[in-house]
């Protein structure tokens, strides 16, 4: 229908073109491009000449810039351009057995691709072009047999035939004597534009109709027609008409993925089903025989089926080569080739699950392992990708799992790589060294180093690529518990690294080695390392905090003028500061916190505060929680002489520190109002007046009220000194 309708030729006038149309080419593998840029949608034709084709835009004129044509492309296909001033067709000129197959790559864009050998058998791009003003090919080649084309001038001038499906099958003898035709085809038409939104209705009803979803009956002879209207645009383009489809209520619409591409459907990527329990060469050599049969002639089913076994068997190299030796003849091809490549954990050079991560089927589970335009968990449809890693055989789960943890790890998904890790783990008694790296690199995304080292304890021997990624994540789970690393493993790394420099883990030893080399004590060879990867300066630093000896740290942690704090991030900074601090250096403490930005922070009131600077100390201390920094806002408090505030601000939190608050201000009124127990006697006697004894004489003269004085202060004392007896001495660091 559409080959037809490319042949399609309108006399009309139309607007010419604003502006000149660009012609671009390009040079490609088995094929010459050739690019029309109208910019704007058109009508056209395409129809071969003595030399080559012709290009003939319908119901549009003007000039084409014909200049870029030869910029990227030689002549061993195109001999030459030219283009008709006065109709605009554009005539192409082969140097080559070639043929050309053109087709519309969205509106306003042409293009015409010139590939080699015969075209393909009954191509209507073959056929040339009518004569301007002649009728149309694709009406000529619809006439039945014993029917004959009327003058032009007739078909201009007869009135407008109407459309009856029907029409074809009303005489018998024209049954008769038509040629037998696949399908049901439409009549031939005098109105193009419509042309081909007759034959996609006529292949949806007639789908509709064995559907059950319509049913046909014979049209109303006498309803009249509509007049013929004037012919606005004609669209020829590949593939279905867009809009168009039937179905019944029970038939879902297509699954699309994120990007709007229709899903691949779960059938097309049953690997399970594609192999069985059989020895493997049985199941190698069942469908070898039958590749090709009579007349060395391939067997398109024994392909697929070669194809298959091995992808189910994970010899993806095997079912490449299976496709490459018998082309364009496995059903699903792009999807068996992207598959050779991902069962062989390689990267997938094709676009064919592009897309495809959002999709609700096991398409989903192959783009998450090979589409780089995912870059976070949420792309991905993680329920689709579970169910379907568990649907595959159990020696390609154990393949693919440990690569497919890398990826929800590096995306962020720690939960889906874990529940792939269990899925794993469930079938395999025995944990092989690939496993147990992927069980503790889950361990190690999860902060749970210490179970993470256990797994790697087996799976470091040799020199391989599975011992060196254990022997990398044993580096990473004891540097995260800021724990030491014998020579020996520095030894094995650097072995490894000889080994392996050129290969893709390469960069991933030089890495684990720097750190290997902090965490074993070697920091100056760690910190020359440096150069080439700056980004580990904090995993060093945080080694030197956490192991290395008071002489070391303070070699490169006092680093005149200024300490290299910028860019270590707050945690690393926090460590240095605090190893300074408890060595007595608050000012080169202080100097890191400066350095890194910190400006709040209870390390950095501990810092003040051993500088004396109790304004600074409560500074530092403005958003932190009351509650648990009470001793340092009071110790702040009293180093600047509030000893009352200081009380105040520990009255909630101990009564007996408040309580030597309140006597440092010598606030007598509030100490016997809030204190505890052991205080209560010393406070009534700090508040109680005098009250002299009664001797007979005048208890209310000088000598009794000195009398009475000296026994209140004596019965203080004594209060005082079983006070000091019943109470521990204060913690460093309390007021």
């Amino acid at each position: 229908m559409i080959a037809r309708a490319l042949a399609l030729i309108f006399s009309l006038a139309s607007p010419a073109l604003a502006l000149p149309v660009e012609v671009t080419s390009g040079e490609h593998d088995g094929f010459t491009r050739v690019v029309l840029n109208f910019g704007r949608q058109i009508d056209w034709a395409f129809g071969r000449t003595v030399d080559g084709y012709r290009f003939r835009p319908v119901g549009t004129t003007g000039e084409y810039d014909l200049r870029p044509v030869f910029d990227k492309i030689g002549k061993t296909r195109l001999a030459a351009v030219s283009a008709n001033a006065e109709t605009s067709e554009l005539d192409i000129d082969f140097a080559c057995a070639c043929h050309a197959i053109p087709f519309e790559f969205r509106p306003g864009i042409i293009v015409i691709d010139l590939r080699d050998g015969p075209p393909p058998k009954g191509s209507s791009f073959e056929e040339p072009l009518p004569e301007l003003g002649a009728p149309a090919s694709s009406e000529l080649a619809n006439l039945g047999a014993g029917q004959k084309p009327a003058p032009t001038s007739a078909v201009q001038n007869s009135p407008v035939a109407s459309y009856n499906w029907l029409d074809r099958f009303a005489k018998a003898d024209q049954r008769a004597s038509a040629p037998f035709v696949q399908g049901l085809a439409p009549m031939p038409s005098t109105t193009p534009d419509l042309q081909p939104l007759r034959e996609q209705l006529l292949r949806q009803l007639s789908r509709g109709a064995s559907e059950g979803v319509i049913d046909l009956a014979l049209p109303d002879s006498g309803i009249p027609r509509p007049p013929k209207a004037e012919v606005e645009a004609a669209r020829v383009a590949l593939g279905e008409l867009g809009g168009v489809a039937t179905k019944t209520a029970r038939m879902p619409d297509a699954a699309k993925g994120a990007q709007g591409a229709l899903c691949i459907p779960s059938e097309d990527l049953n690997i399970a089903t594609w192999g069985n329990s059989d020895p493997i060469a049985l199941q190698l050599a069942a469908n070898m025989t039958q590749l090709s049969g009579e007349f060395d002639q391939a067997n398109p089913d024994a392909v697929t089926r070669a194809a298959q076994t091995r992808l189910f068997l994970g010899f993806g190299l095997e079912a490449r080569q299976i496709l490459q030796a018998f082309p364009a003849l496995a059903a699903n091809e792009p999807i068996l080739q992207s598959l050779s490549y991902l069962v062989d954990g390689e990267a997938d050079p094709l676009t064919t699950f592009a897309g495809q991560g959002a999709c609700a089927t096991s398409a989903a589970l192959w783009a998450s392992l090979s589409d780089p335009a995912i870059t976070q968990a949420s792309q991905i449809d993680t329920k689709t990708v579970i169910l379907a890693f568990s649907a595959l055989p159990n020696h390609l789960r154990d393949f693919i799992g440990p690569i497919l943890v890398d990826r929800f790890l590096t995306l962020g998904d720690d939960d889906t790589a874990s529940t792939l890790r269990n899925i794993v783990l469930r079938a395999n008694t025995e944990v092989s060294d690939e496993l147990a790296v992927m069980q503790a690199k889950v361990d190690l995304a999860k902060g749970d180093a210490v179970t993470a080292e256990k797994h790697l304890d087996s799976a470091q021997d040799g020199v391989s690529f599975t011992a060196a990624k254990a022997l990398i994540a044993r580096v990473k789970a004891r540097t995260d518990q800021g724990l030491p690393i014998e020579k020996e493993t520095v030894s094995a790394l650097e072995a490894m690294q000889s080994e392996m420099a050129d290969a893709d883990i390469g960069p991933d030893i030089a890495i684990a080695l720097i750190q290997a080399k902090a965490a074993s004590g070697d920091f100056a060879a760690a910190f020359a390392a440096l150069a080439d990867h700056p980004e580990q300066a904090a995993k060093v630093w945080q080694m030197l905090a956490k192991l290395g000896d008071d002489s070391t740290f303070l070699t490169y942690a006092i680093t005149p003028p200024n300490p290299p704090a910028t860019g270590l991030g707050t945690g690393v900074v926090l460590d240095i500061a605090q190893r300074l601090l408890d060595l007595g250096m608050a000012e080169n403490a202080l100097s890191w916190m400066e350095q890194g930005a910190v400006s709040q922070g209870i390390l950095l009131a501990q810092i003040h505060l051993a500088r004396s600077d109790g304004a600074a100390a409560l500074a530092a201390l403005a958003t932190e929680d009351a509650s648990e920094t009470a001793q340092l806002r009071a110790l702040a408090q009293s180093l600047l002489g509030d000893h009352a505030a200081a009380a105040r601000t520990l009255a909630p939190v101990s009564e007996t520190s408040a309580a030597r608050a309140f006597a440092l201000a010598q606030d007598w009124a509030s100490l016997a109002a809030s204190a505890p127990s052991q205080w209560s006697a010393l406070a009534q006697n700090l508040t109680a007046p005098p009250s002299p004894k009664a001797t007979g004489v005048d208890t209310f003269g000088p000598l009794a009220r000195g009398l009475s004085l000296a026994d209140q202060s004596a019965a203080t004392r004594a209060e005082i000194e079983k006070l000091l007896g019943s109470l521990p001495a204060p913690a460093a660091g309390n007021p």
